[in-house]
């Protein structure tokens, strides 16, 4: 992935580099009033003028309606000099269901060749479902958001029974559409209206320290 040279100027420097001593820190990026504090910054104009052209430097991503929903993409770390940071957010079935996921303020490194970080979460798998596809209890499974979908892809779903990594399944016979788990011990998954895929599951981190493409 390229990654362009984009030049900031010190002040918006000190910012980024608060904003990623946050999230090492405490899991969260700071609030407005904790970047006014760490900036000596009286006004909260000024700090909302360096997160914006930040923003325009394609540094981070801000989420509206949340104080602390910035994210750092991918030129951010680049301009700071350090490897990329992806959210963890939480636990994922691949066996039993378990609740539904939130961030759980725990981030992990991941390679400058991961692109449009803004889509992509971190989960931990759970159980025993997707054992031939080669994602095992434990494994740390990366997922890109996403909207669309196409059959045989190995997807985050989000179920009236809690989240699930399965892999998604259309044909042109019954059933048509369902979420396929790859062990023979755990039964399929019929689509209905109240399930919604959340993402697109792309590489898998092994409790061995090895990443590997999910297939």
């Amino acid at each position: 992935m390229a990654i362009l040279q984009t030049v900031v100027t010190p002040r918006q420097n000190q910012a980024l580099s608060v904003i990623h001593s946050y999230i090492q820190s405490s899991g969260f990026p700071p609030s407005l009033v904790e970047l006014k504090q760490e900036l000596g910054i009286s006004s909260n104009q000024s700090v909302l003028d360096l997160l914006h052209a930040l923003e325009e430097k394609r540094c981070i991503r801000r989420h509206e309606g949340s104080a602390r929903a910035i994210r750092i993409l991918s030129q951010g770390f680049h301009v700071l000099g350090v490897k990329p940071l992806v959210p963890v957010v939480g636990e994922t079935a691949a066996g039993p269901f378990l609740e539904a996921i939130e961030h759980a303020g725990t981030w992990h490194e991941v390679g400058e060749d991961i692109d449009r970080l803004e889509q992509v979460i971190f989960v931990r798998v759970k159980g025993d479902s997707m054992i031939g596809a080669g994602i095992e209890d434990g494994d740390m499974v990366l997922v890109r958001e996403s909207i669309e979908f196409s059959s045989g892809k190995v997807v985050l779903a989000e179920t009236p029974y809690g989240t699930t990594l399965k892999r998604f399944i259309l044909q042109n016979k019954s059933p048509y559409k369902y979420l396929k788990p790859e062990n023979p011990k755990h039964d399929i998954l019929i689509f209905t209206k109240n399930i919604h895929m959340r993402g697109i599951a792309f590489k898998v981190f092994k409790q061995d320290g090895r990443a590997l493409d999910v297939k």
